[in-house]
């Protein structure tokens, strides 16, 4: 579980004197053990194979989720992790880091364009290798409050990202109040404020296939918060 550590902060004199102070302190700090060390909860088609969760198989009309243990504050948040998506020629359909509202009464979505979280009360950055009416892109980022006709409508998308398909993509996710950040292979490609974002959240990865497949994984998370 995360603890807290006391840092003490040390001053000396002799007989020339200063003043010492400290300012604009801040502390990051673990909050959430990631989905390898266990005690998350696994709904749909998702399973954990080593320390990679596995949100999908590779096979039509999947779905799947994995939901951290306890809900955390997402002021100050940074999530990090590798998402996986391997197997198909074309892709589909992609998946999502969502920050659920705690009230929500689902932690799995539909499948398909849905990707796991249309169904599910809250935000998500979602990565789409699959194209659907009004969307910019069979490769993009994009971030979510809400779903439309059982796919997610974007309060803002990027398609300035690496291949997705068939490979490893780092992905950072920061919140600052209730701005996302949201980092891809290194370079920013996103920065949106979402009314939506509640001050606790629950921290649910979600993954789907439809007709066209691909298998969507996570692995190396980390969850930090700085205060």
């Amino acid at each position: 579980p995360p603890r807290s550590t006391l840092f003490p902060y040390t001053t000396l004199f002799r007989s020339l004197d200063d003043s010492h102070a400290v300012a604009n302190v801040t502390i990051t700090q673990s909050v959430l053990s990631p989905p390898a060390a266990g005690g998350w909860t696994l709904r749909g088609n998702a399973t954990m194979s080593g320390a990679t969760l596995v949100l999908n198989p590779f096979a039509m009309n999947q779905g799947g989720s994995g939901q951290g243990p306890e809900e955390v504050g997402t002021d100050g948040l940074r999530i990090g992790f590798d998402a996986l998506i391997n197997g198909g020629s074309n892709g589909a359909d992609g998946m999502t880091l969502t920050l659920a509202d705690p009230s929500s009464t689902t932690f799995l979505g539909g499948t398909g364009g849905a990707l796991g979280y249309c169904g599910i009360k809250g935000v998500a950055v979602a990565l789409v290798t699959y194209q659907n009416a009004g969307e910019p892109s069979s490769n993009f980022a994009g971030v979510t409050s809400g779903c439309s006709s059982g796919v997610p409508t974007f309060a803002a998308t990027s398609t300035k990202i690496p291949a997705l398909q068939n490979a490893t993509t780092h992905v950072v996710v920061s919140i600052a109040g209730q701005q996302l950040t949201v980092s891809v292979a290194g370079v920013q490609v996103l920065q949106t404020s979402v009314a939506g974002l509640t001050a606790e959240a629950s921290l649910v990865f979600t993954g789907a296939t439809g007709g066209v497949i691909d298998s969507h994984s996570v692995n190396n998370v980390t969850i930090t918060q700085t205060t």
